[in-house]
């Protein structure tokens, strides 16, 4: 009897902790998404502020290397 409630014991604590790293991983998921989306926003907001500065001095060549090095470092994060 008493091993039968350790082990139903043992069987609770080891779905709670599932749901815990379960519960952290998606909570560390919501936070790379917010990040992600917090550099988008400022890499568009600078991409923006420059282009109204810069436009004489801007070409086509300029807007895709932006664009390519966005990218890029959107992967890496």
């Amino acid at each position: 009897m008493v091993k039968q409630n350790h082990l139903e014991d043992s069987l609770i604590d080891m779905e709670n902790e599932t749901e815990i790293d379960e519960k952290q991983k998606l909570k560390a998921e919501e936070r790379k998404v917010k990040k992600t989306l917090e550099i988008s926003h400022t890499l568009d907001h600078l991409y923006t502020m420059g282009k109204q500065n810069l436009t004489p001095f801007m070409n086509d060549a300029a807007d895709v290397w932006f664009i390519m090095s966005r990218f890029n470092f959107a992967f890496k994060v």
